[in-house]
């Protein structure tokens, strides 16, 4: 295995739990969080049905902007 295609992620217990108790892996539950952070048009029941790569995309868009607030 090439180290490009390996990702590892540290995460405290806290969020740890959260990701558990959504029934969902740390890595979903974090994007989602993110997400949340830099966009206030979506809500976590809202996003806990997008896929992975859905959820990438909704990032990347936000990122794209350059703004925090409503970069759908």
């Amino acid at each position: 295995m090439r180290n490009e295609s390996c990702n590892m992620q540290y995460v405290d217990k806290e969020t740890f739990d959260k990701a558990r108790q959504k029934n969902m892996g740390v890595g979903k539950y974090t994007r989602i969080e993110n997400i949340l952070e830099s966009d206030d048009t979506y809500t976590f029941d809202e996003l806990e049905k997008c896929s992975m790569n859905e959820l990438t995309e909704i990032q990347g868009k936000c990122k794209g902007n350059g703004h925090m607030k409503g970069c759908k």
